[in-house]
């Protein structure tokens, strides 16, 4: 369904199926070389969310928004 949806979009990349937060940062980097450019980055990934978003920060994205899901009841200590 998504890919049906937003699948011939040019400015929506999707990435369905095995990725890693290293293989996102350098498709991202890919796809938008100047960086600035990024208005919203959401991260809806089936664990460690915060690693994408880490492993995009690390290799220069500056978006002006990021949408992720968090799990409050996990304590910060633990959640790092």
């Amino acid at each position: 369904l998504l890919w049906e949806r937003f699948g011939s979009s040019t400015n929506i990349h999707l990435r369905l199926g095995f990725t890693s937060p290293r293989l996102a940062a350098r498709d991202v980097s890919v796809l938008m070389p100047k960086f600035g450019d990024i208005d919203l980055l959401k991260v809806d990934v089936d664990n460690c969310d915060a690693c994408f978003v880490d492993a995009l920060l690390q290799s220069g994205a500056r978006p002006k928004l990021i949408h992720v899901e968090i799990t409050d009841f996990i304590p910060p200590d633990l959640a790092a």
